[in-house]
């Protein structure tokens, strides 16, 4: 179902936890205009399914869920939809990532940024990101330019210069692949150097034979005048 007006798309559990959806549907509301939190109660409770309605309506017993606060319908909700995350579990799996073989930069840092988002660090949040993606770096020249760079650099100046690196080190490789002779295929000077002496050989052979042939075919001159 389209979120249009006061719809909004259904709240699948299998596809997205309830914190994600409770943030798109927020923005809806904001998108749209509401402000009234009897408004919002309403909307939330027609876009989720019979089923999930019928859990919220357990939950909020002996109140009917249209009687609650958006935020507290919205926290019963997240208390059953929303996985409990081991943080030290989380962080493990951050500090472990490693920029992987034919992995760009880009995808690198967005893969950074994707991991640190439930691990909770809070105020050192940008500190850790720019640590992770320097020293995640897989090894060769962009990092090595990155470990020229302060460690006060700001994290977007360093994502860009690891960029413009690797962009350099991109362009170079295809130049080199694509150098050669005129033709554009260094094998051919290769091959036609092996092969000149061979050819060269027998043209000089036909040669000699045609010159025997034809001494032993010239008539003789007459010896008297």
């Amino acid at each position: 179902m389209a979120a249009t007006g006061n719809k909004f798309t259904e709240f699948v559990p299998d596809v997205e936890s309830w914190d994600i959806y409770q943030e798109r549907l927020e923005q809806h509301f904001t998108a749209n205009g509401v402000e009234q939190d009897k408004i919002k109660v309403a909307v939330l409770l027609s876009s989720i399914s019979s089923n999930t309605y019928r859990l919220l309506r357990d939950l909020c017993f002996p109140s009917a869920p249209k009687d609650k606060k958006f935020n507290d319908l919205g926290e019963l909700l997240r208390q059953q939809f929303s996985a409990s995350v081991s943080i030290w579990r989380e962080r493990r799996q951050f500090y472990a990532l490693h920029q992987g073989n034919g992995e760009t930069v880009k995808e690198w840092y967005a893969r950074v940024r994707s991991g640190a988002v439930t691990c909770k660090f809070g105020a050192d949040l940008t500190r850790t990101l720019i640590d992770k993606f320097v020293c995640g770096l897989k090894a060769g020249k962009g990092l090595d330019r990155l470990c020229e760079e302060p460690e006060t650099a700001p994290l977007e100046d360093l994502v860009a210069l690891a960029g413009k690196v690797e962009n350099v080190a991109m362009t170079s490789s295809v130049a080199s692949s694509g150098s050669g002779n005129e033709n554009g295929n260094p094998g051919i000077n290769i091959i036609s150097s092996a092969a000149r002496p061979a050819r060269q050989q027998r043209n000089e052979e036909e040669v000699r034979r045609s010159r025997n042939r034809s001494t032993r075919f010239e008539m003789p001159q007459s010896q008297t005048r």
